[in-house]
């Protein structure tokens, strides 16, 4: 099954019946769910480098006036942002799923896929097609996720209020490390020595939009994401910040130039250079660049901090009502501030 329809299904979302036939079909060698023999001609291997580049994104392909989306991207997409699914090759025994957003407001779609748990991308013409020799030249010029929304998230979105946090978690043996970051603001933050219950407690205040980890601790975030009934999209850390620690310094060095690995304490925590790194790691391939907007990274200890379980939490309206309204809360009265 295509990777992005497992992440559509781990979301908690079911396969509409009308969908079901449409993703049967997809049964093709390439990733995007595409037979290989169908990514042959010039258009469609253009698109093949771009979908291989962002493997795990749903891919917004510029084709004159609209971004297309094939394959299984393009059913995720019908389905999320009410798009209108059709197919190439039509006179084939698979016709290509497809659907179309313009590109005048195409925005809105990406916001509703990012609601969702998905990463998008973008891959842009970057060359006049007027004065193109042939095909012309397409790039991926931008990649969002639900935690790095950019400039898709403005002041009277959700996530304006809750903060857009983007999470790392590992264990060592019993010992759970937990790392995490708002780009919007710098704020970049790490504790250890958790437990999968002061864990689940610190997720359930943070409400992360994504959350890096490895394949030990999955089962457990998406039962916990269950349990809590938080959305967040889950993702595998790559190995090699496992494997590699000097790889690992290498990446911390891009980012903080001046600081050792001793001044914010993560060399001395069960992970924490592997957690920090694993954050780092996302940043710089989904940004396309270092980000220089992250001072610097604090510890904190949970027995430092009044400790207030998620229940506790609801029944004194911190952040919604027994209503579920924000309006009314203790967080709705006490949020007056003019900047981030």
């Amino acid at each position: 099954m295509n990777e992005l329809v497992i992440q559509w299904l781990n979301n908690g979302k079911e396969i509409p019946p009308h969908l079901k036939s449409s993703l049967e079909s997809l049964s093709g060698e390439h990733i995007s769910g595409i037979s290989l023999a169908q990514l042959d001609s010039p258009m469609m291997k253009q698109y093949r480098a771009a979908k291989e580049e962002v493997p795990d994104a749903l891919l917004f392909f510029r084709m004159g006036d609209f971004y297309e989306l094939f394959g299984a991207d393009a059913i995720i997409a019908s389905e999320l942002c009410g798009l209108t699914l059709t197919s190439r090759d039509k006179s084939s025994t698979n016709p290509i799923p497809m659907a179309g957003a313009p590109a005048v407001g195409y925005k809105s779609c990406l916001k509703k896929c990012l609601h969702a748990g998905f990463k998008v991308a973008i891959c842009d013409q970057v060359e006049d097609p007027r004065q193109a020799k042939g095909i012309v030249r397409r790039e991926i010029t931008r990649i969002a996720t639900p935690a790095l929304p950019g400039d898709l998230e403005d002041e009277t979105t959700q996530a304006a209020d809750e903060g857009c946090y983007l999470a790392c978690t590992l264990a060592l043996k019993d010992i759970l490390t937990l790392a995490f970051v708002d780009v919007s603001t710098g704020e970049f933050r790490i504790t250890s020595h958790l437990t999968e219950e002061s864990l689940a407690q610190e997720i359930a205040t943070l409400r992360p939009k994504e959350i890096l980890t490895s394949s030990t601790t999955e089962n457990f975030l998406q039962k916990l994401s269950k349990n809590l009934g938080i959305t967040f999209a889950i993702h595998k850390i790559d190995a090699w910040i496992v494997r590699s620690p000097q790889n690992c310094e290498e990446l911390y060095k891009e980012f903080f130039p001046k600081e050792t690995l001793h001044q914010f304490g993560i060399s001395l925590l069960p992970m924490g250079l592997e957690v920090v790194c694993g954050l780092l790691a996302y940043l710089k391939s989904t940004q396309k660049s270092v980000l220089k907007n992250i001072p610097f990274i604090k510890y904190y200890q949970l027995n430092d901090h009044l400790l207030i379980d998620d229940s506790s939490k609801k029944h004194l309206d911190f952040f919604f009502t027994s209503t579920g309204e924000k309006k009314g809360s203790l967080f709705h009265f006490l949020n007056h501030c003019s900047t981030a």
